[in-house]
């Protein structure tokens, strides 16, 4: 995946080159906004930090995107991704949050954070999505066992491992491995 799918470099436009300090040009010399009080269009220009701190979070916007792009990407169930892709996208906030790179747009992250916990907290109240993660061949119980804490992976464990599907479907699971490494 192109990693500036957002599609743009801000410091490639028009719109930056219009509305920065280095920059005058004909929008620049307007004296009033239509239909804003009477403002002029200096009230709107952006400084070059301005700028810096968009173009930041156009790279913090452009984790949720990815995100998004893993289960729209592809024609099969998506379901099993969820909790490894939220996962994911609240540990890149996390590092970002705490990189000197993004400590003028912390906070802000922080709320992201705290938006995306409220969602994993939604799949946590619901059994399908680490069901369907752990009756994916790949993962099995491997990503929980090795991502989780002990304590939330033995609770998960705990409460869905006796289930009748679940057991059936690893018995069936290790009868064929069983069957493919015999000689």
């Amino acid at each position: 995946m192109d990693p500036d799918t957002l599609g743009f470099d801000i410091q490639d436009t028009q719109a930056y080159a219009a509305f920065t300090e280095d920059s005058p040009s004909l929008l620049m010399t307007a004296t009033t906004v239509p239909d804003l009080q009477g403002k002029s269009y200096m009230a709107f220009k952006l400084t070059a930090q301005d700028w810096t701190k968009i173009e930041l979070m156009k790279d913090v916007l452009q984790e949720p995107a990815n995100a998004q792009q893993t289960f729209s990407a592809t024609h099969e169930p998506t379901v099993w991704r969820t909790i490894p892709v939220l996962e994911f996208l609240q540990e890149t906030w996390e590092n970002m949050a705490e990189s000197l790179k993004f400590s003028s747009v912390s906070s802000s992250i922080h709320l992201g954070i705290n938006n995306l916990h409220k969602w994993y907290c939604k799949v946590d109240n619901t059994d399908t999505y680490f069901i369907c993660l752990v009756l994916d061949p790949t993962y099995k119980l491997a990503y929980a066992k090795d991502k989780w804490e002990a304590r939330y992976y033995n609770a998960g464990t705990m409460e869905w491992l006796p289930h009748p599907l679940l057991l059936q479907m690893q018995y069936q699971f290790e009868r064929v491995q069983n069957v493919n490494l015999t000689p």
